[in-house]
């Protein structure tokens, strides 16, 4: 479960992906593989934030995990709401960078958004008494996945702005479902 919802999420249309997906489409696969693999990098060290930071005080304090499951739950539904609804705009615009420009570009741009973090550490926060480790490769899995895909698809087939609007209504269902149970596993742990 965890896979898909980092690999739809990972495809929903947001700055990280039209990165890769107009470096793919403007420097072909390389490009696009090179924006990935710079917001991969930035992803990474978002996931072993989120294990380690969450797992050293939300883990240990009921309260807050408490707190993180119902802003967690309430925040996907948000995000599930505004996916369903959300019409994709795409516009192309060509830059000829090298790829490490284009990695580092990446990187830099992955690290700068807040929501990346907040999204790993309100997804792992559930597993953290079960597998950490586990959850965090998975869930890293489906966003190295999904990223690649983008890549390989827009450097040597191309992108449709339908494709977007699909995955956005596949998102928009898996945010809505992990959102109720964050919920529903906030609420219980009050109890």
């Amino acid at each position: 479960m965890l896979f898909l919802i980092a690999f739809f999420a990972a495809l929903t249309p947001g700055v990280d992906l039209f990165y890769v997906v107009r470096n793919g489409i403007c420097n072909g696969l390389k490009g696009g593989l090179s924006a990935a693999f710079g917001i991969l990098s930035g992803n990474a060290v978002y996931v072993f934030l989120s294990v380690v930071g969450v797992g050293g005080v939300i883990g240990k304090y009921k309260v807050f995990m408490i707190g993180v499951l119902i802003f967690g739950g309430i925040y996907l539904l948000k995000i599930a709401k505004e996916l369903f609804y959300e019409k994709v705009e795409f516009r192309e615009s060509c830059e000829n960078d090298g790829l490490f420009e284009i990695y580092k570009r990446g990187l830099l741009l992955n690290l700068s958004n807040p929501k990346a973090m907040i999204f790993f550490s309100v997804i792992i926060t559930p597993y953290l008494d079960k597998n950490a480790l586990f959850s965090a490769f998975s869930l890293y899995g489906g966003v190295f996945c999904a990223f690649v895909l983008a890549a390989v698809v827009s450097g040597s087939l191309g992108v449709r702005k339908e494709y977007f609007e699909v995955i956005n209504k596949i998102s928009a269902f898996l945010f809505f479902v992990f959102g109720i149970r964050l919920l529903i596993e906030g609420v219980l742990l009050v109890r």
